[in-house]
């Protein structure tokens, strides 16, 4: 995650590279991205590693989404940023979902500990 953390384009590419690489290569995208002993909050709710994971699994069994990086600001191992998924629905729908994250990183570059805000538009 390190170096996705260096740019709005590389850490887009890290984002929907969990929603859109073969299925072969989820585990390592995520692994690459998440610390096991993952601490995430979305929304006031409590995700650890395998949650989050099962969560994005669900995610790339719907439509295909595409994610805009709107910004990001990193100090040290803290990053907060910004994104946008959007896609069209099975029954017609537009779905568009923006994030806000925050977190911090462990000594490997991996995702630790995040908090995440989300509002559907």
């Amino acid at each position: 995650m390190d170096a996705a953390l260096t740019s709005k384009p590389a850490l887009r590419a890290a984002i929907s590279a969990l929603f859109t690489a073969p299925d072969a290569e989820f585990d390592a995208h995520f692994g690459a991205l998440f610390a096991p002993d993952l601490d995430a909050v979305v929304n006031g709710e409590p995700f650890d590693f395998d949650h989050v994971k099962a969560n994005l699994r669900n995610l790339r069994a719907g439509p295909k989404l595409e994610v805009d990086v709107l910004g990001l600001v990193r100090s040290g191992n803290e990053y907060a940023w910004r994104h946008t998924v959007a896609g069209d629905l099975p029954d017609g729908k537009k779905l568009f979902v923006e994030i806000f994250v925050m977190g911090e990183l462990d000594a490997e570059g991996r995702v630790v500990k995040q908090r995440e805000g989300v509002r559907f538009a």
